[in-house]
């Protein structure tokens, strides 16, 4: 299967509550755990760290779309959770059927709430997903 690990675009306004570059880019440990432990089972796998990218939403569905993925898997932080939510309704726009996961801290601390406010998530991992990104696209293959 083909799979795509996604960072969300955060503007620095969004993260830092500033107009201009501060602070930094950490890259995505979570994501890159996830993606040896897909490519090591023989999955293709890509990432998109789209901060530091610096891609806008819209950009960032493209993107993912370009790569034709069976399975698109999302970070979201509790500040990106709207940009999440934004890019998956583009996504399913484009290819309705595509499965989309969605894990990180927002989802793990609310994930009630998280279902009840945002209709479109459909499947979420709460807590570290490394053992479960191979169950699910096992059982989706």
């Amino acid at each position: 299967m083909k799979i795509v690990f996604v960072n969300p675009p955060l503007t620095w306004e969004e993260r830092y509550t500033i107009k201009q570059q501060s602070g930094g880019n950490t890259p995505p440990i979570g994501l890159t755990c996830l993606a040896a432990v897909t490519r090591d089972k023989g999955h293709a796998t890509h990432i998109i760290d789209a901060g530091v990218l610096q891609l806008t939403r819209a950009q960032t569905a493209e993107r993912i779309l370009a790569l034709r993925p069976d399975v698109v898997g999302f970070t979201a932080s509790t500040i990106a959770i709207d940009n999440v939510v934004e890019i998956m309704q583009k996504i399913k726009k484009a290819v309705p059927g595509l499965t989309m996961i969605v894990g990180g801290p927002h989802i793990t601390a609310v994930p009630e709430e998280s279902f009840k406010r945002y209709e479109i998530l459909g499947l979420a991992v709460l807590g570290e997903g490394e053992a479960t990104i191979i169950d699910l696209l096992d059982f989706f293959e």
